[in-house]
């Protein structure tokens, strides 16, 4: 093993040369240093602290010989080789020669430290209190050290974790959560802007004043089978729900939503899914990804076929604050788009008193004429301090009016086998008869291929809509080439939105044609300024268009090769929450409305407060203060009730049919109270199951809400409204015929009694009227019903033998099955058979003179003389009816009736049914009816119908068909059996969109059309006699009774009358109302 070699010399030859270190002798290798303890170290501490002074170095050098022991220890202490990091650090052992003196006998300045005194500390060792002044402010100092570094270190870091908030805008992924609270996992092509959109994409030129634009988002869909359920992708999510509000057929699945081949594929297959018949496809892109102001504009291929129409496939935009499909979030905001305080934001539009009156009349048509069933503006300008709103707030204190308002792209339609797009603005409040200010200043038309959509609005939404003739070509089933769809618009009162079809501008509109609206009182309603979301979809419903299910091909797929969005280069707003309207603290506040579908009102089922106004006042406004609390919840100003009659109980059982998915239930609802001075309360006796009832059941009729079903009804007075009191009416005739424990009959539409259409017999045209078992009006499938306008609406049944002064007639004796008819079938078929028989165009066969004649004015238009006399044999009248449940029976009693009344004897009747029970009901009657001598009546089969009918008329085709079922195949045979100048009186209610008949086909065969709903008001007196005289058929059971028969109001009872009615196994049926 080696050792290291001693640094300690042990030899002459081990010593330094004299040249190298200087003249100087060797030491002694038994020498020791003559030194003190402390002073050598202390030497050691100098050594430490400092270098050495270069005097010390020029003091030893002038020593030549001679030297002393502590003289060479100088030299091996204080020497070494000049410039060496040695000898800068090196001290000689006499601290005499350092510059300093360290003497013990010597002060230094910082004895008083650690010498002791005393004198000087005669306090302190005479002990005391550690809790002096000086003491309490060090021990202050460390604990406000050692709080500040708690709370950098650990509260600080605790606190941000939970407050911290990434800056999304306004979605919760890329960095928080969506909305189904998954984090998605964010990898490959997911930027704002797709990497894979083309650099020439990156711009577009404003096509309203030629301004450049940014891209601010694009998707290509060009990465494959992507997967669009909730938390899987950052912009978009499909939807898992029924689209009830449009009365869709489909279920919209997120399986029907992928990438394939580098397009979006949205899928609708014909296939069982949720109880209902087809499975298709909803995105959008809410709470994720939203714009305000800018292009938005898709390239994309559409469904199915441009000559078939039934598929609703859309692209389109809502505000975010309105989460689309989902009910709750949608009641009090879709499709609003105000910021002013007045009457727009009411229900209805209108005071509690009815005003303004043009808001009450011309509108919509199927609805009574009134102008708006919308609930009110949720999130208005009225709404009081302290209410929950999204904000903002202006520096008055007053909310900012916040909605979801809707601008679609398009949504493609088929009229008469060509492809079109309605691209459209929804709007709220509405104009007076929905007509915006559609001006040449405001509406411009910018191609050929486009025009004004003549759909202008109903209750529930105003629209501005262009339609536009698409590419041909561009559908999936005729070519499969893109066509580019969008819209450009810029927010606020002096906004526009302009459209462009096939990458055309088509139409544009201004915000100045949406101003105020004197008429109806509401102000300007802005081109929408709410953060807006993307939506595409691909459904099928009745309501769009109607659907063509013989020829419609499935699967149908719409393809979107990429989705854009531009806005001004210096105008950049994008994100779901912005400053200005912010949507996400809301949101989240009632997030369930907003992630569950099966909350479909924002009061009834998701159990929230209407938001709390009328705190405002402005001129406009000046009642609001007033009203405004009894408005919002829903009642009117206190009315009075007179004879009210006792009921022991506060609720009742009901019948509701409800929209997602259709349903019946049986509920325990409150019983109805007065809520207008022309009210009525009925206790119900009876209330009957009628074929329009199906309508709804099928899904045939569209709806949003639940309701009381049924319209039929014989009951008895339990209330009445303060009119009743004081006659105070126009015709005070109205109001003091009824009292309370009168027994009554209603028809199934309320009508006032007063307007014109009512006084001259038009009554099922009432300018109030509302159909009972309806969205807008509960039914009578209750145990109690509340009755508008009960003045004009309810018929009374006399208690003795008299009726108003006609002949005495046994109603006493006429049970309440029978009087029950009187609401709606028997009234219904008998209008059908007068709307035939009192036709100009039969008077020939009554007259006996040829046409143009009318009867009881037979010389009016050609004298005696030049008229020319019909023979007997051409006198003969041939009918058809078409349909043989309740309503077409009653139009068959009705019809040999009439013509026996008449004195005709010479007719042919052809009743015609697919059901081989109905057709054995109808001859069951026919029987019980007796002969008709020189009439001949043929109970047939669709088949046979239309040889039998040229068999009874000689080859030309029945004068008269009566059209009772009310759907396109009726129609049709209703056609093909009428003769020239013949009338087809329809009263079945029609839902299917597209009219089977065109003009050039009522134009080759004269045939004259009489259509409509019953005034049964009107008709009570002329049924009256009929019902009396034939109890045998208008009565319950045996073979030729035409009602099937009465079960008892309950669950199961009530569920299997409808689907055996459904199902056609049974005919009329009523339900028994359970005693109290």
């Amino acid at each position: 093993m080696s050792r290291r070699q001693s640094s300690k010399p042990s030899s002459p030859d081990d010593v330094p040369s004299n040249i190298a270190y200087g003249n100087r002798s060797p030491l002694s290798p038994q020498s020791t240093l003559n030194v003190p303890l402390m002073m050598r170290e202390r030497n050691v501490e100098a050594a430490m602290m400092k270098p050495p002074t270069t005097g010390l170095y020029s003091s030893v050098a002038a020593s030549a010989s001679n030297l002393s022991l502590s003289s060479r220890a100088d030299t091996l202490v204080g020497h070494a080789p000049p410039g060496s990091v040695t000898s800068k650090y090196m001290l000689t052992p006499d601290p005499s020669k350092w510059g300093t003196n360290v003497y013990l006998n010597v002060p230094e300045p910082d004895d008083h430290l650690h010498n002791p005194d005393p004198r000087r500390d005669r306090l302190n060792d005479a002990g005391g209190s550690v809790f002096n002044p000086r003491a309490l402010v060090n021990l202050g100092c460390l604990l406000i050290l050692a709080l500040a570094l708690t709370g950098l270190f650990a509260v600080y870091p605790i606190t941000d974790s939970f407050l911290r908030k990434t800056d999304t805008l306004g979605g919760y992924n890329l960095g928080g959560i969506n909305a189904s609270g998954q984090v998605p996992e964010i990898t490959g092509n997911f930027a704002l802007i797709d990497k894979d959109t083309p650099k020439s994409a990156y711009t577009h030129i404003s096509l309203e004043d030629g301004s450049e634009w940014d891209l601010v988002f694009s998707d290509e869909f060009n990465t494959e089978g992507r997967s669009f359920y909730p938390g899987d992708d950052p912009y978009w999510e499909a939807v898992d729900l029924h689209y009830w509000g449009t009365n869709n057929l489909e279920w919209y699945s997120p399986d029907q939503v992928t990438t394939r081949g580098g397009y979006l594929n949205i899928t609708l297959e014909k296939t069982p899914w949720q109880r209902l018949d087809y499975k298709g496809g909803m995105i959008a892109s809410w709470n994720k990804f939203c714009f305000t102001g800018g292009y938005f504009v898709a390239n994309v291929s559409l469904p199915g076929s441009s000559k078939v129409h039934g598929l609703w496939p859309a692209v389109w935009s809502m505000g975010n604050l309105g989460r689309a499909g989902f009910g709750a979030s949608l009641e009090g905001m879709w499709p609003y788009t105000y910021d002013t305080c007045d009457v727009g934001t009411l229900p209805n539009q209108t005071f509690p008193d009815h005003t303004p009156h043009l808001a009450t009349v011309d509108g919509d048509k199927d609805h009574g004429y009134v102008l708006s069933y919308l609930q009110g503006q949720r999130l208005s300008a009225c709404t009081c301090p302290g209410e929950s709103h999204p904000g903002p707030i202006r520096s008055d204190g007053t909310f900012v009016g916040r909605a979801a308002p809707e601008i679609d792209v398009f949504e493609a339609i088929i009229n008469d086998h060509v492809g079109y797009v309605s691209q459209s603005g929804q709007w709220a409040p509405f104009n007076y008869k929905y007509v915006w200010k559609n001006t040449t200043e405001n509406l411009h038309i910018l191609s050929e291929e486009t025009e004004f959509n003549t759909y202008i609005g109903g209750v529930f939404q105003q629209c501005s809509s262009g339609l536009s003739k698409t590419n041909q070509a561009c559908y999936e089933q005729d070519g499969g080439c893109f066509a580019v769809y969008g819209f450009e618009y810029r927010p606020g009162n002096d906004g526009y939105i302009l459209w462009t079809n096939d990458n055309e501008p088509a139409w544009k509109m201004y915000g100045a044609g949406m101003g105020p609206d004197d008429n109806v009182q509401i102000g300007q309603r802005p081109v929408p300024q709410e953060p807006m979301y993307m939506i595409i979809n691909l459904g099928i419903s009745p309501q769009f268009g109607g659907v063509d299910f013989e020829h419609l091909k499935f699967p149908a797929t719409m393809l979107v090769d990429w989705v854009r969005v531009y806005q001004h280069k210096d105008h950049h707003n994008i994100g779901c929450d912005p400053p200005d309207f912010p949507t996400r603290d809301y949101i989240n506040t009632y997030i369930e409305a907003y992630t569950n579908p099966n909350l479909t009102t924002w009061v009834d089922d998701y159990k929230q407060k209407w938001t709390e106004v009328g705190c405002v006042e402005s001129h406009t406004f000046h009642r609001w203060s007033e009203v405004a609390r009894s408005m919002v919840s829903r009642e009117w100003p206190k009315v009075v009730l007179i004879n009210k009659m006792e009921v022991h109980k506060k609720t009742m059982s009901a019948l509701k049919l409800y929209p997602n998915p259709l349903e019946l239930r049986f509920e325990n609802l409150p019983i109805p109270e007065i809520s207008h001075p022309d009210d009525a309360i009925i206790k119900v006796i009876l209330a009957g199951l009628c074929g329009s009832d199906l309508h709804a059941y099928r899904g045939l009729e569209p709806f949003d809400v639940p309701y009381v079903t049924g319209h039929e009804l014989v009951g008895v007075v339990v209330s009445l409204g303060e009119s009743f009191q004081k006659a105070a009416t126009g015709r005070p005739e109205l109001y003091s015929t009824l009292k309370v424990g009168d027994k009554v009959v209603s028809p199934f539409t309320s009508s006032c009694g007063e307007c014109r259409p009512c006084r001259i017999g038009f009554t099922a045209r009432c300018v109030h009227s509302l159909l009972f078992g309806s969205p807008h009006l509960p039914g009578a499938q209750a145990q109690y019903i509340r009755i508008p306008h009960a003045g004009g609406t309810l018929f009374r049944i006399p208690q003795d033998d008299s009726l108003l002064g006609t002949e005495p007639v046994a109603w006493i004796r006429t049970s309440d099955a029978s009087l029950i008819l009187l609401a709606d079938i028997l009234p219904t078929g008998y209008f059908a058979t007068l709307q035939a028989i009192q036709h100009p165009n039969l008077a020939y066969a009554f007259a006996r003179k040829a046409f143009p004649v009318i009867p009881d004015f037979v010389n009016a238009f050609v004298t005696g003389g030049e008229a020319i006399k019909v023979q007997e044999d051409d006198a003969k009248l041939a009918f058809a009816v078409i349909g043989l449940g309740p309503v077409g029976l009653c139009a068959l009693v009705s019809l040999v009736e009439l013509l026996g009344l008449s004195g005709t004897s010479n007719f042919a009747i052809v009743a015609v049914d697919l059901n081989e029970a109905r057709r054995a009901k109808a001859e069951a009657i026919l029987t019980a009816l007796g002969p008709t001598p020189g009439g001949v009546i043929r109970v047939v089969s669709l088949e046979d119908a239309p040889n039998v009918s040229k068999e009874l008329s000689g080859g030309l085709g029945c004068d008269a068909v009566l059209e009772i079922v009310g759907n396109n195949s009726a129609l049709q045979l209703a056609y093909e059996l009428v003769r020239p100048f013949g009338v087809i009186s329809s009263v079945g209610v029609h839902t299917h969109p597209q009219f089977p008949l065109n003009g050039d086909a009522l134009y080759s065969k004269n045939v004259s059309l009489a259509f409509g709903r019953c005034p049964v008001r009107s008709i009570f007196p002329y049924c009256i006699e009929l019902l009396m005289s034939r109890q045998d058929i208008f009565s319950v059971g045996g073979v030729a009774g035409l009602i099937e028969g009465i079960v008892p109001f309950d669950e199961s009872s009530v569920k299997e009358a409808y689907r055996m009615f459904n199902e056609g196994k049974c005919g009329k049926v009523l339900f028994q109302m359970p005693s109290e």
